[in-house]
């Protein structure tokens, strides 16, 4: 009777594993910084960001090669955290105001916390995309203004010139202007 010792299939070479971690440093404190900004909430952040760490954790261990890998991780934690308020929405659940003990609180108006502002954020998000009207310029207004990338950066995520991405910058931001405020 010989043991066959389990093999790994997806376990990664020492190099492999280094630029991995290295791109998780990296991205990680985006995608808690992002969240937090739409959520204001401390846990949840750290959730949503493990959610976009771990969907580039399992794309690299397939063996995908990314274009950008802080794309790929901004788009797996939008669309978690879009379920999130789905679901949130459906329970009527209200987020956590409690913050972990080396966190400091958000700094808050004389007015109680809302917790339906993050789903109002969402709900914002899909007017500007909806009257922008166009996926590629939606793309380079929310990844400007939401989760923070460079034009450069989304250049490379797009394969399109930095003039390109100005452009649709420019268009898009036009057309957001146009929703009336509220």
């Amino acid at each position: 009777m010989g043991s066959k010792a389990a093999s790994t299939p997806n376990r990664l070479s020492p190099e492999l594993e280094a630029e991995l971690e290295r791109l998780l440093k990296e991205i990680r404190p985006s995608l808690v910084r992002t969240v937090f900004r739409i959520s204001r909430d401390h846990c949840l952040a750290e959730d949503m960001a493990q959610e976009g760490c771990i969907a580039v954790i399992q794309a690299f261990r397939s063996g995908e090669k990314f274009r950008s890998p802080l794309a790929y991780a901004t788009t797996a934690t939008r669309n978690a955290l879009n379920s999130y308020f789905r679901l949130l929405r459906t329970k009527m659940e209200k987020p956590t105001e409690e913050f972990p003990e080396f966190a400091s609180p958000w700094p808050r108006s004389r007015d109680e916390y809302n917790p339906a502002a993050s789903l109002e954020y969402l709900e914002m998000l899909a007017a500007v995309e909806k009257a922008i009207g166009n996926d590629r310029q939606f793309f380079v207004w929310e990844h400007t203004h939401v989760w923070g990338f460079t034009g450069v950066e989304i250049a490379e995520e797009l394969n399109i010139s930095t003039a390109t991405v100005s452009k649709d910058l420019t268009k898009a931001t036009k057309k957001a202007s146009k929703i009336p405020k509220q």
